[in-house]
C-alpha cells in the first residue's frame, strides 16, 4: 500500500483519471550523458567475457579434470543452482551497503577480482594435474560466487542511471550491444585466431591461451565501466521514500518480491526465453550445428561479423520502439517477431541437407539473411528486458516506498538462473542420448540424423517455445507506458513532501 492512501500502487497507476490529470511532463526524470551510458554498461562487456569462456566448462572439465559428459552436465546445473541461490543474498547485502563511495563500484571490483582467480586457478594452474570433480567443483562454485557479485551490481546500474523513459531504453540499447558484440569478440578470438593454431581441438592448451587473452580484454571493459558509474555511484542515489530509508529489512524484501505482480509475470516469460537462449547457446550445441551439420566451423563467427552494422540498427529500433509504446508492449511484439523468424528457419533446415549452405550461395545467403533477423529481434528483446527490469524497479519503489534496486533484480537472477541452468544439463544428456556418453561432438564428426535432430530442436525449437510463454506471461503484466508515468509522479511527489 502507498503511505497514507487507501488504495494500492496498481489502483492508481491504472486509473484512466489520474493519468490523464498527470502528464509525462509534470515529472522530473533523471537523465545521463551518452557517455555515461556508453561507459556504465560495459560491465555487461566484462560479465559476457567470463560467460563466453565458461560456455567450453564441459571442455575444460572432460579435458582438464577428468569428469564424464554426463556428471559435467549435472555439475555444471548444480553450480548454476548455488548461483541463483546466492543472488538474493548478496542483493540484499548490496541494499544493505553504505559507504562513503557508494555501493556499485565495490561490489563490481570485488566481483571480478574473484572471477579472475577462479578461472586462472580452473584453467591455468589446476588443470591436467589429476584433480577430479571435487576440486573442479569446488573451483567453479568460486567462480559463481564472484560472477554473482559482479552480476547483480552491474543489474543495477540502468535503474540507477537513468528514470527518463525516452532515455532508457537507450541504456539498454548500450548494455546488449556489449551482450551481443563482445561474444562475437570472444568468439573470433576463440575459433579464428586461437583454436587454428592448436589444430582445431578444443584442448587444455587451447583453452589456456584463451583464458588469459579474454580476461585482459574483461578487464578494460571493467575498468572503464567503473570510471562511466563514477558520477552516479552515491548514495543519495539509493534512497527510499520510506519513513526509514537507510534501514533495508529482510521481511521488507521478501514482502516486496512475493507480491509484485510485475516481478513475477516477467521472471516467468524472460526465465524461459532465457532457459532456451542459454541451451541453444551452449559450445557443444554450435559445435554440431556449425561444424558438423554445415560443415563449417567458423560460419556462426562470419555472420556475427556480417550483423555488426544491422544488429546496431534493429537495437536503435527497439529501443525507440520501447520509448514509444513501453516495455511490456515491446516485449510481446518483439517476442513474436523472434517467433515469427524461427518457426521458418526451423522447417526450413529441417528439409535440406545443411551441408549445402557452405557449398552454395543461395543457400548461404538465405542462411546468412535469415541469422541476421534471427539476431535483430533477440537484441530487441534483450534490449527490452533491460528497460523492464528498471521499470519494476521503480514501479515497485512506488508501490511499496521501499528503493530496492539489487533486490529486485537479485530475485530475478535468482530465479532465471535456477531455470536456465538446466541449459546445460539438457545439452549435456541430449548429446548423451545420442551416443557422446565419454567424449564430446567435434568440428570433423559425420553428421547424423540424431545430431540434426538434436541440433536443431534445442537451437530453434526450444527457442519457439521460450518466445511463446514470454508472450503469455506479459499479458498479464501490469507495467504499461501509463502506469510508469504514474509511478514516476508519486515517487517524486513523496520524495518532495519528504524534503519539505
Amino acid at each position: 500500500m502507498i503511505k497514507g492512501e487507501g488504495k494500492t500502487m496498481e489502483q492508481t497507476v491504472l486509473n484512466p483519471e489520474t493519468i490523464e490529470q498527470n502528464t509525462a511532463e509534470e515529472v522530473v526524470y533523471r537523465k545521463a550523458r551518452k557517455w555515461q551510458m556508453a561507459l556504465g554498461m560495459m560491465n555487461n562487456g566484462a560479465s559476457m567475457c567470463f560467460f563466453m569462456l565458461m560456455m567450453y566448462a564441459s571442455y575444460i572439465g572432460s579435458a582438464g579434470y577428468g569428469v564424464g559428459t554426463a556428471l559435467l552436465g549435472l555439475i555444471i546445473t548444480g553450480t548454476r543452482i548455488f548461483d541463483g541461490i546466492t543472488d538474493p543474498i548478496i542483493a540484499f547485502l548490496i541494499d544493505k551497503t553504505n559507504t562513503g563511495v557508494g555501493k556499485i563500484r565495490i561490489w563490481l571490483a570485488g566481483g571480478w577480482l574473484v572471477e579472475a582467480i577462479a578461472v586462472i586457478l580452473m584453467i591455468n594452474v589446476l588443470s591436467g594435474r589429476g584433480f577430479g570433480v571435487l576440486m573442479y567443483s569446488t573451483i567453479y562454485a568460486l567462480y559463481i560466487i564472484g560472477y554473482t557479485m559482479n552480476s547483480i551490481a552491474g543489474n543495477i546500474i540502468p535503474t540507477v542511471m537513468v528514470t527518463d523513459p525516452r532515455q532508457r531504453p537507450i541504456v539498454g540499447v548500450f548494455g546488449t550491444i556489449y551482450s551481443y558484440f563482445v561474444p562475437m569478440i570472444v568468439t573470433i578470438l576463440i575459433n579464428v585466431v586461437i583454436l587454428p593454431k592448436f589444430e582445431n581441438q578444443y584442448s587444455i592448451p587451447m583453452l589456456q591461451t584463451a583464458s588469459l587473452v579474454i580476461l585482459a580484454v574483461s578487464l578494460v571493459f571493467m575498468i572503464l565501466c567503473c570510471i562511466g558509474i563514477t558520477p552516479i555511484d552515491k548514495m543519495e542515489n539509493f534512497t527510499s521514500t520510506t519513513a526509514e530509508p537507510e534501514k533495508v529489512r529482510l521481511r521488507d524484501a521478501i514482502k516486496l518480491v512475493t507480491s509484485s505482480r510485475a516481478l513475477l509475470t516477467f521472471i516467468i516469460g524472460a526465465a524461459a526465453d532465457k532457459f532456451a537462449q542459454q541451451t541453444a547457446g551452449q559450445a557443444v550445441i554450435t559445435t554440431m550445428l556449425s561444424g558438423i551439420l554445415i560443415g563449417n566451423m567458423q560460419i556462426a563467427t562470419k555472420i556475427s561479423v556480417y550483423a555488426m552494422v544491422p544488429s546496431i540498427v534493429f537495437a536503435f529500433l527497439g529501443a525507440k520502439y520501447a520509448g514509444r509504446h513501453g516495455s511490456r508492449q515491446s516485449m510481446i511484439t518483439w517476442s513474436w517477431a523472434c517467433v515469427a523468424v524461427l518457426a521458418p528457419m526451423y522447417i526450413w533446415l529441417s528439409l535440406i541437407d545443411m551441408r549445402t549452405i557452405s557449398l552454395a550461395t543461395l543457400p548461404m545467403i538465405g542462411y546468412t539473411l535469415a541469422s541476421l533477423a534471427k539476431n535483430g529481434t533477440m537484441m530487441c528483446v534483450t534490449t527490452t528486458n533491460t528497460m523492464m527490469l528498471s521499470d519494476i524497479v521503480d514501479f515497485e519503489h512506488a508501490r511499496t516506498g521501499n528503493y530496492l534496486p539489487a533486490t529486485i533484480t537479485g530475485t530475478y537472477s535468482f530465479v532465471d538462473k535456477l531455470i536456465s541452468s538446466f541449459g546445460a544439463t539438457v545439452a549435456s544428456f541430449a548429446i548423451a542420448l545420442i551416443g557422446f556418453t565419454s567424449t564430446l561432438p567435434q568440428p570433423t564428426d559425420d553428421p547424423t540424423p540424431e545430431i540434426k535432430f538434436v541440433a536443431l530442436f534445442l537451437t530453434f525449437g526450444l527457442p519457439i517455445l521460450g518466445g511463446l510463454c514470454a508472450i503469455v506471461a506479459m499479458k498479464f503484466n501490469p507495467i504499461t507506458k501509463e502506469s510508469m508515468i504514474e509511478a514516476h509522479r508519486v515517487i517524486q511527489e513523496r520524495a518532495e513532501a519528504g524534503a519539505q
